[in-house]
């Protein structure tokens, strides 16, 4: 997924090129979905990461997203991402700890802040 400040977009668009190419599978037009753009807020969202000491996928149940001025934290949902608290370049998110959240149940997006 491109790593820009936004990583929501609002749907793929069947056949639109910047999501789609068409190819050719036994002279059959046949749509293959390129890179992954951006995620869909609405739609189911699933995260994991890989836990080394156990040798398993943990699954992610928060996504903090970084913008240049600011922050917004979104819980994963089955129905999708839901936007559960935003902040300011002056308001602390370093430590998940203060939110209850533990660092390995968070994926960050972007680069906080210098």
């Amino acid at each position: 997924m491109e790593k820009h400040e936004n990583p929501f977009v609002e749907s793929y668009w069947h056949h639109h090129s910047q999501y789609w190419k068409i190819i050719q599978v036994n002279d059959q037009p046949k749509s293959t979905r390129l890179k992954m753009f951006g995620l869909i807020q609405k739609a189911p969202t699933y995260a994991y990461r890989f836990d080394p000491v156990h040798g398993v996928e943990r699954r992610i149940h928060w996504i903090l997203v970084h913008g240049s001025e600011s922050y917004s934290l979104y819980a994963v949902t089955d129905s999708g991402l839901l936007l559960r608290r935003t902040g300011g370049v002056n308001d602390s998110i370093a430590d998940l700890a203060l939110l209850g959240l533990d660092r390995d149940d968070v994926l960050v997006w972007g680069r906080p802040p210098d």
